[in-house]
C-alpha cells in the first residue's frame, strides 16, 4: 500500500528509518510505503486544506509555530500532535483525542525510549521524547481545541 488517509480509527503514524510510515489504528497495524508528512498533507487535503494551511491556521489561532499540532478534520475531530520537528528530527504524529494517558518510562533497560503513550484501546507506544515534551505537545493540542471551540461558538 502506498497511500493512506487519516480517519477516525487512526491512533498514530510512526516515521520509519526506511522512509515508510507505520500506521496504528484501533484494530490494526500496518506499514505504508509513503512518507509520513506526505500522508498527513494528503489527508489534510482530503478534508479541504493542506499541511501548510493547517499549520498556518494553528499559528493564527494559538500563536504556536514550533512543533505545532494540526486539525486534520473538524468534522471527525481529528487533531494530530507531532513528536518532533518536521525538519530533521524523527517526527511521529499522534491523534490527540485518542490518547488515554502518557508517562515517563521507569526502569528503562533501553535508554532510547523515554516515555510512552497509552491510547484509548490500551495500545502502548514507546517514544524517544521526554514526558515534559509530550506534556507540552498535549497542552498545545488542548489550546488548539479550546480556540476552535470558542471560534465555533461565534
Amino acid at each position: 500500500m502506498d497511500f493512506y488517509e487519516i480517519n477516525s480509527s487512526t491512533l498514530c503514524l510512526m516515521e520509519m528509518p526506511n522512509g515508510n510510515t507505520y500506521i496504528i489504528e484501533e484494530d490494526s497495524e500496518f506499514e505504508v510505503s509513503a512518507n509520513i508528512h506526505k500522508i498527513v498533507d494528503e489527508s489534510c487535503r482530503s478534508f479541504g486544506s493542506s499541511l501548510e494551511g493547517r499549520l498556518l491556521g494553528t499559528t493564527k489561532l494559538t500563536n504556536n509555530r514550533y512543533k505545532a499540532p494540526i486539525l486534520v478534520s473538524e468534522a471527525l475531530d481529528i487533531i494530530l500532535l507531532p513528536t518532533g520537528s518536521r525538519r530533521g528530527e524523527v517526527c511521529h504524529w499522534l491523534c490527540f483525542n485518542c490518547i488515554k494517558d502518557y508517562d515517563e518510562i521507569k526502569d528503562r533497560k533501553d535508554i532510547k525510549y523515554k516515555s510512552y503513550v497509552r491510547f484509548v484501546n490500551d495500545r502502548i507506544v514507546n517514544l524517544e521524547i521526554t514526558k515534559n515534551i509530550l506534556k507540552n505537545q498535549m497542552n498545545k493540542c488542548a489550546m488548539l481545541k479550546h480556540c476552535l471551540e470558542l471560534k465555533n461558538k461565534g
